[in-house]
């Protein structure tokens, strides 16, 4: 039935209750009226439809919703562009934000009652759930994931532009790493760690404890030359993703394919590394007998016990290596963990073999504004003579 203006009462096969539509400047409201008589649905859409257009005039919000219910959209559309892999793997960190920090502080808010003072008490909460510092990619994470939520909001008329909380960061990062550098490793003690390392891994039990030593081991020296970050990126590696060649001077290429922080992404790792992938190869019980051009067609992740199992605790045990060396801490007291790995490459990659920050950024999946921002203190007076010439 057509009330009045172009306002609609219709019915879903499926529902008993009575649905209004109307159109509002460019976009149309959806309501249930929750009546199943056609009388009372009427009633209740000329009240309601009368209410919104003063609503409308006056710049309010017609229709609102909690924000799980905006949230839990806005996951379900990041999961299925997730799956059908059009998106970047950093999606993954947005919908655990909205899963486990967002939807349990912000859930039963109306969305359009959400505003600055609430944004502050959830800084406060989470920095007092984690009982330390936030890092500020943490934060980030959470504020894009924030800012999807109150787009969709804005997108579907529950609250208006103007009325959306304004994401601010300043004030609400807690820990500076910009300001020293991040926890690495001197070429010096990454020598005493490959060393030191060729005996500590048969100080142990046999089995699976010598199993992850030997593992460890391999991880540690690959993560070293390559640049690739411990986590997502070094488990997304499947020996079919392994391309190997030479160059034309007759040094071995090494070509692997990651799933990496912002998306799919190519990375070369120095040649010596192969080493390190064929004692993988001789470890695996179902791979060890395989040729390279057979085991290289072989979709299985390559950072496995001998048995296949994927382990998650690498870095739990690196820790506790480097804690019985006594290198757990940096000079500057920073913890060092498998991703000060990473940052040994890329110092090494600037200031070693002089290769330029464009080039190590498109290498290690990050942008040219992080390598300047953690890369560069202090190397001004190092380039001094050159910069003199």
């Amino acid at each position: 039935p057509i009330l009045e203006d172009g306002a609609l009462l219709t019915r879903r096969k499926e529902s008993p209750y009575w649905q209004l539509k109307f159109r509002l400047g460019r976009r149309f409201i959806r309501v249930s009226t929750k009546e199943s008589d056609l009388d009372k649905a009427k009633d209740f859409s000329r009240k309601f439809y009368g209410k919104a257009l003063v609503k409308h005039d006056a710049g309010v919000p017609v229709v609102s919703r909690k924000f799980k219910s905006v949230a839990v959209a806005v996951r379900d559309r990041l999961q299925r562009d997730l799956d059908s892999e059009i998106s970047p793997v950093i999606y993954r960190d947005y919908i655990q934000a909205i899963d486990n920090w967002l939807i349990p502080f912000f859930g039963n808010y109306n969305i359009a009652s959400i505003d600055h003072k609430h944004i502050k008490a959830f800084y406060e909460h989470r920095r007092d759930t984690l009982k330390r510092d936030v890092a500020r990619s943490t934060i980030n994470t959470h504020a894009t994931a924030m800012q999807y939520i109150f787009d969709e909001a804005v997108e579907q008329n529950y609250i208006n532009k103007q009325h959306a909380p304004v994401l601010r960061l300043k004030g609400y990062t807690a820990r500076p790493n910009g300001l020293k550098p991040r926890a690495a490793f001197s070429i010096d003690e990454y020598r005493q760690l490959y060393r030191r390392m060729r005996y500590w891994i048969d100080r142990t039990k046999t089995g699976k404890f010598t199993d992850m030593r030997y593992l460890l081991r391999d991880t540690v020296l690959f993560l070293a030359n390559s640049g690739i970050r411990y986590g997502t990126e070094l488990y997304s590696i499947r020996w079919n993703s392994i391309e190997l060649g030479e160059f034309s001077s007759g040094r071995r290429k090494i070509k692997v394919h990651v799933d990496g922080k912002v998306g799919p992404r190519h990375a070369y790792v120095r040649s010596g590394a192969i080493r390190y992938l064929d004692r993988i190869r001789k470890r695996s019980e179902k791979l060890k007998d395989l040729t390279w051009d057979e085991l290289l067609k072989q979709d299985e992740p390559v950072f496995t016990l001998p048995d296949g199992t994927v382990t998650k605790a690498l870095d739990k045990v690196f820790a506790r290596m480097l804690k019985d060396f006594g290198m757990l801490q940096d000079k500057f007291g920073q913890t060092r963990s498998l991703y000060s790995l990473r940052h040994f490459y890329i110092t090494h990659l600037l200031f070693k073999n002089k290769v330029s920050p464009a080039v190590v950024a498109y290498q290690c999946g990050t942008s040219i504004q992080m390598i300047q921002k953690h890369y560069f203190h202090g190397e001004h007076d190092y380039h001094a003579e050159a910069l003199s010439e």
